[in-house]
C-alpha cells in the first residue's frame, strides 16, 4: 500500500470488497490485505467515510483480533509494533501509550488508561490478563479509602 497513490474512497471501498477469501485468495491472504487496507483507512481519517466505517468497522475488528490470536506466540509489543496504525483506530492511542510505557517499566498499568484501552474488543484481548485488575479496581474504588496499592501486583 506504500507504494500506491492516495486511494479514493470509493477505490478503498471497492479493494475492501476485492479481498475478501475466495477461491484465489486465501483467508490468510485476505487478512493481511485488510490489515494494509486498515491502515490505509487510519491514515485518511475514517472520519472521511463515515457510512463505510459504521458498516466495515466490526469486520475490522474482528480481523485484528484474528490476527492477535494468530501472532499470540510473538508477544503483544510485536502484535501493537505490527498493527499500529489499525490499532489507533480501535484502541485510544494515548491510552495504549501510558499502559505500555508502565508494562515497559514493570509497573501497574493506570487504572483509567486500561480501562479505556479495554473498552474494544480487539484492545480486551490484547490485555486480557489484566481485566481482574480492572474489575477489582473498580470494585475496590467503589469502597472507601481502597486503592490500588493494597492490591497484589499480576
Amino acid at each position: 500500500m506504500q507504494h500506491c497513490e492516495d486511494l479514493s474512497d470509493t477505490e478503498i471501498y471497492g479493494a475492501l470488497h476485492g479481498v475478501k477469501p475466495q477461491i484465489n485468495i486465501s483467508s490468510r491472504h485476505s487478512e493481511m490485505m485488510t490489515i494494509a487496507l486498515l491502515d490505509c483507512i487510519a491514515e485518511k481519517n475514517p472520519e472521511r467515510m463515515p457510512q463505510m466505517w459504521e458498516t466495515m468497522s466490526d469486520h475490522f475488528d474482528t480481523i485484528l483480533q484474528c490476527k492477535w490470536a494468530a501472532n499470540m506466540a510473538l508477544g503483544r509489543e510485536a502484535f501493537l509494533a505490527s498493527a499500529e496504525a489499525a490499532l489507533s483506530l480501535f484502541v485510544d492511542p494515548e491510552s495504549r501509550r501510558k499502559v505500555e510505557e508502565a508494562l515497559a517499566a514493570g509497573l501497574d498499568p493506570p487504572f483509567d488508561a486500561l480501562r479505556t484501552c479495554m473498552q474494544t474488543r480487539i484492545g480486551s484481548k490484547i490485555y486480557a490478563k489484566y481485566a481482574l485488575k480492572v474489575q477489582l479496581l473498580s470494585f475496590r474504588g467503589r469502597g472507601q479509602g481502597c486503592g490500588a496499592a493494597h492490591l497484589p501486583r499480576l
